[in-house]
């Protein structure tokens, strides 16, 4: 009976952000933390000792599946460029 349960897609683990430890759990209780502020890519990296090509493509992740949301908000970079601003939860 285990093997059938491990075999069916229906028992499949979900995708959550529950878990502080992480590296989604960590970006997602980071902009969770930041309210109506938000975060860019470059921001949640540096508070999270981490590479930009780290966080990037788990905050689009996570925008698809509605747990972040992008923002019309940019703000300046440390290399000068401007950043778009993610946020904890769906899109109002």
């Amino acid at each position: 009976m285990t093997s059938m349960l491990n075999d069916n897609p229906a028992y499949a683990p979900k995708f959550r952000v529950s878990a502080p430890t992480t590296l989604k759990g960590r970006i997602f209780h980071f902009l969770r933390g930041r309210k109506e502020r938000g975060a860019t890519v470059d921001e949640i990296s540096v508070h999270l000792g981490l590479l930009n090509h780290q966080v990037s493509p788990r905050t689009s992740e996570m925008c698809r599946k509605g747990f972040i949301h992008i923002t019309d908000v940019k703000r300046i970079t440390r290399t000068g460029g401007k950043g778009t601003v993610y946020r904890y939860g769906a899109k109002p």
